[in-house]
């Protein structure tokens, strides 16, 4: 009969806290990606987290939109620039026309509208 490793709980705990890892608000692209696996899971509350106070409520009326246009892919590819505290990311595997801004405030990115 096989024992199974002592390590192997360890390896349990480790991979679940990797899993759990919050996302890295301090980097634009972890950000981004985040919102659009928010996006993609159709989950609009939690990626409006992700969306500067200001523009969260036109954000949230907007994602009637979002429900009419093509499937986000399960990996986006995120073509991200950024230029001091603002950004802008597209991505191309999903919609040519889809640009988000970026903006850095208070420590962390932000999504703008």
């Amino acid at each position: 009969m096989l024992k199974p490793s002592p390590l192997f709980p360890m390896l349990v705990i480790l991979l679940m806290a990797a899993a759990c890892t919050p996302t890295d608000l301090t980097r634009p692209d972890t950000v981004a990606r985040a919102f659009m696996q928010h996006l993609a899971a159709h989950n609009y509350e939690e990626a409006s987290h992700h969306v500067v106070a200001e523009d969260r409520e036109a954000f949230l009326e907007s994602t009637v939109a979002l429900e009419k246009a093509p499937g986000i892919p399960d990996n986006p590819q995120i073509a991200l620039e950024v230029d001091g505290e603002a950004g802008v990311f597209r991505v191309p595997n999903w919609h040519p026309s889809a640009r988000f801004e970026l903006v850095l405030r208070d420590g962390r990115w932000w999504i703008r509208r």
